[in-house]
């Protein structure tokens, strides 16, 4: 069985020229390595990663400008949202009870030692309890205030050194 292998192996041998076709072979692989060394050669890894970092850094140097610009044009109509939101919860908050009650305490905590010691705490929770109405149309006068500023402000042109942001 595997003389009939063997046999079969060496007719096959006899056929092939096994040198030609190493010799064939290394003359391709030789031609690759040349190729791969000219590309080498011609750009430099040293340059190339140089170069590439220099890139990226102006990249993100340019973009920290850009956003900063774009933050500096929009700012004013963010901060209309963030305002106008903050407002809005202070509103919802001091029509609830319980809210009121514990910010009451909270304020009573802040009052000078002899004042507390005259008023009672629960005096004062009440009587914020009693000035809610107040408080909510002073917010609500805030808030009509803000959005008329925000009516009659001039939009920013994009770009404008001119352009200064309230803080």
């Amino acid at each position: 069985m595997f003389k009939g292998i063997a046999d079969k192996a060496r007719a096959l041998k006899d056929k092939v020229d096994l040198s030609q076709a190493l010799a064939s072979t290394r003359s391709v692989a030789d031609g690759l390595v040349e190729k791969v060394k000219a590309a080498s050669e011609a750009v430099p890894l040293a340059e190339t990663l140089s170069t590439t970092k220099q890139a990226v850094a102006e990249s993100i140097t340019s973009g920290k400008i850009q956003s900063g610009e774009l933050l500096e044009q929009y700012w004013p109509k963010l901060e209309h949202v963030i305002v106008n939101g903050l407002l809005t919860v202070a509103e919802d908050k001091l029509k609830d009870d319980e809210f009121l009650t514990m910010l009451a305490e909270k304020a009573y905590e802040v009052l000078p030692t002899p004042v507390r010691l005259v008023l009672p705490r629960a005096v004062v929770i009440e009587f914020g309890l009693r000035r809610r109405g107040l408080m909510l149309t002073r917010l609500q006068a805030i808030k009509t205030s803000k959005e008329a500023q925000s009516i009659d402000a001039p939009v920013a042109e994009p770009h404008a050194p001119e352009l200064a942001v309230e803080r």
